[in-house]
């Protein structure tokens, strides 16, 4: 969410009840449903559009569905552009931002992606405030895919992102989500 402080706070839980609620609506919450991560959120943008140009807001994210059985994630990126792989054999790829973010434009559609993991690949998900922790640079994905390789557990990765937000003042928020697909027994 664009801005800081509780306005930003209020926005940002809205958001999260109008994606959910979307998400409901349209596929129940499960995956394999027949709608498309991106009409979701086209829907979303249709509810939020009037507020988010009220405020002089827009909202970046990244929305998908994981099946954990097959390893693939279906997903739009609404703008965020924070999202990487790391594969279980050390290369990475940067996901691209292909879409806008929500709020920019009313008859905008959203397109959905493709991705599968294979077991042992970590997907990561982290915020501008981490990303500005790291320096704010394009090398910030290595820094983070070089964290990935060392600490391949997510509760690990984790960790050490947080002991690093501890020791720097960040002047953000810095959050992540990691996923990690299980190696196949």
């Amino acid at each position: 969410v664009m801005g800081k402080g509780t306005g930003a706070a209020i926005l940002m839980a809205t958001t999260r009840a109008v994606v959910r609620s979307a998400n409901s609506a349209f596929a129940g919450g499960r995956f394999g449903a027949t709608a498309a991560t991106g009409e979701v959120l086209t829907e979303v943008n249709t509810i939020l559009f009037d507020d988010l140009v009220a405020s002089a807001a827009f909202v970046t994210g990244f929305f998908g569905w994981a099946d954990p059985a097959t390893g693939q994630i279906r997903y739009v990126d609404a703008g965020h552009g924070l999202t990487l792989v790391v594969r279980a054999d050390g290369s990475h790829q940067i996901l691209p931002t292909t879409d806008l973010p929500l709020g920019v434009t009313a008859d905008w559609t959203w397109t959905e992606h493709h991705l599968n993991l294979d077991p042992g690949d970590l997907l990561l998900c982290f915020s501008d405030g981490l990303f500005d922790l790291l320096g704010g640079t394009p090398e910030v994905f290595e820094v983070i895919a070089d964290l990935a390789r060392k600490h391949p557990r997510p509760p690990d990765l984790v960790k050490v992102i947080r002991s690093m937000a501890t020791t720097a003042v960040p002047m953000d928020d810095v959050t992540v989500l990691v996923i990690r697909r299980s190696e196949v027994d």
